[in-house]
């Protein structure tokens, strides 16, 4: 059953009960479906009508004229009520689609991290879950591991409030801890905000580097955000600078044949096949400043980071690449240790 319904002068379908047709939703693939938050509900002679999240959404409307091929007519429903139909449709595919968890330890943050977190998994077309531990500390951080285990999620966000720097003492502990513990990707949700316009690749030069690179193409994709990427290279010495042949510069890195080079010319390869509007980054201040400046003047949206190999020597002595982004940043931070799907 469909019903009408007028809202602010706005009118949409709401779907309190759908009688399906595989004549009609065997048309949309799956993919497109969940993408796009879309559903062919009803067909009059060669129009199919279809109810969207978006319909002002014109990538999402070509997509699905093109998987359809027939005149279509277009409605806007609510989003939430679209996704529970396709679960309903495709059970299968929505226990396997890749998932975000969410934690919220502090209620301050919840209604703006769920917020968040539900916007993100539609820009990526993946699963939502809420996690039912509140609070920090040992219990809480128990909890959360057996949720993590239970869950397998792709993706944990955390809603962290914002704090005045004088406060933060020690800086950013609860996350450097929480780093340290879980297995999975980690995006610390300060301030979110979107659409997504800028974001930032740190490249550490470690193994996880990959899945770092993975979710900043798939996030600068689906969100047509322009992508900075910067890699962390040792300083100049005092005693060569100024000389051009010390000098970091783009040209050399690219055609160099050591490991980052390599990488940066696959994500250069990657940029111009997904038309991503990306920018290449060289700074030659100590590397822990290169990302402090970087992440302070660029004014991001998120940075995406790949989480280092735990060494307390190194967290000691420097820090820790990761560590500094998490000590500077007032922006969402995401720690990549597995890829997005």
């Amino acid at each position: 059953m469909v019903n009408r319904t007028i809202n602010q002068e706005k009118e949409y379908l709401e779907l309190e009960r759908l009688e399906v047709k595989s004549s009609l939703t065997g048309l949309l693939p799956h993919d497109i479906a969940r993408r796009y938050h879309a559903l062919p509900i009803s067909k009059d002679g060669e129009k199919i009508t279809v109810v969207m999240a978006d319909p002002n959404d014109s990538e999402a409307r070509t997509a699905i004229v093109d998987s359809l091929g027939s005149p279509t007519y277009f409605v806007k429903a609510d989003i939430h009520t679209i996704d529970h139909s396709l679960d309903m449709l495709w059970p299968e595919q929505s226990s396997t689609s890749p998932l975000i968890h969410v934690w919220t330890p502090v209620d301050s943050t919840r209604d703006e991290t769920n917020a968040y977190a539900r916007d993100l998994a539609s820009l990526l077309v993946f699963r939502v879950s809420q996690s039912r531990c509140y609070g920090e500390g040992k219990t809480g951080y128990n909890e959360l591991a057996e949720e993590i285990d239970l869950l397998n999620p792709h993706l944990m966000i955390i809603g962290i409030p914002n704090q005045p720097a004088f406060k933060r003492v020690p800086p950013r502990l609860s996350e450097k801890k929480l780093v340290e513990r879980f297995p999975v990707s980690l995006l610390f949700a300060r301030n979110p905000r979107l659409p997504l316009k800028k974001l930032l690749l740190v490249i550490n030069n470690v193994e996880a580097d990959d899945a770092a690179i993975d979710w900043a193409l798939l996030l600068a994709r689906r969100s047509r955000a322009a992508l900075t990427i910067l890699p962390i290279l040792p300083p100049i010495p005092l005693m060569y600078s100024g000389l051009n042949q010390m000098s970091h510069n783009l040209p050399t890195l690219l055609n160099t044949n050591c490991p980052l080079g390599r990488k940066m010319r696959q994500i250069v390869k990657r940029l111009n096949e997904w038309e991503i509007n990306g920018t290449l980054r060289l700074r030659d201040e100590a590397p822990d400043w290169q990302i402090r400046v970087e992440v302070l003047e660029g004014e991001y949206d998120l940075t995406i980071t790949a989480c280092e190999p735990h060494n307390h020597l190194l967290d000691f002595m420097c820090g820790g690449f990761v560590n500094s982004i998490l000590d500077c940043a007032e922006q969402p931070i995401l720690v990549a240790k597995n890829p997005p799907a």
